[in-house]
């Protein structure tokens, strides 16, 4: 039987790898190999370098809450008391961009492969984390 608090732990340091992956691989995509990202995802035929720049732009944006993220993943690991504020910063993160790629599907612009892989993992983090805001707010009145 596992402590409650041992699997709060170890939810929290779930959640955090997982957010610190995706925000990671989204960074490391937009800033590094957004051409890549216009040929799989968008219905352009030509090199787009407006569209490059936009990506690039998007993964600036994502360093922030990959670092956010392994931040958080690194004070969980030193058992420091975790944030809500932490999760909702990444819970805000995601739903922006789920929000956006939902949007994105109306324009046409985008293959529909889009939403199947990149919004949906947007969505699903967005609620993680929402739920983390909660499970971890509660956790902090309870004491």
């Amino acid at each position: 039987v596992f402590p409650l608090m041992d699997v709060r732990k170890e939810l929290v340091r779930a959640v955090f790898a997982g957010n610190t992956i995706w925000f990671g691989a989204a960074s490391y995509y937009f800033l590094f190999r957004q051409y890549g990202i216009i040929r799989k995802y968008a219905r352009m035929t030509e090199k787009n370098d407006l569209a490059a720049d936009i990506l690039q732009f998007l993964g600036g944006l994502n360093t922030g809450y990959f670092l956010l993220a392994a931040i958080g993943l690194r004070r969980s690991l030193q058992n420091s008391p975790t944030r809500a504020t932490d999760f909702l910063i990444l819970a805000l993160g995601n739903f922006s961009q789920a929000a956006l790629g939902f949007q994105m599907m109306k324009t046409g612009r985008w293959k529909q492969v889009l939403y199947n892989q990149i919004t949906s993992v947007d969505t699903f983090f967005a609620i993680v984390d929402a739920i983390m805001v909660l499970l971890v707010y509660k956790g902090r009145q309870s004491r």
